[in-house]
């Protein structure tokens, strides 16, 4: 009879002999557990930045050399 066994590294849980079948069952239902409650958890910082707007740089007509160039910089 099989046993099942802790997937995380270091832990030397085992589950006490079961069926076969019982096991596979236990080992399905685990496995879709896993895929839908503990899926991976997107990063809180990055989500929780607010986004900003910002307007593209102008200039008028007219300007002088050192708006001009400061514009392009």
């Amino acid at each position: 009879m099989p046993t099942l066994e802790c997937p995380v590294e270091g832990c030397d849980w085992q589950s006490q002999d079961l069926d076969a079948a019982f096991a596979a069952a236990m080992t399905a239902a685990l496995q879709i557990h896993d895929r839908t409650v503990h899926q991976p958890q997107a990063q809180p910082a990055a989500a929780a930045a607010p986004k900003l707007k910002l307007d593209p740089p102008t200039i008028a007509a007219g300007c002088d050399p050192d708006q001009w160039s400061a514009f392009t910089r």
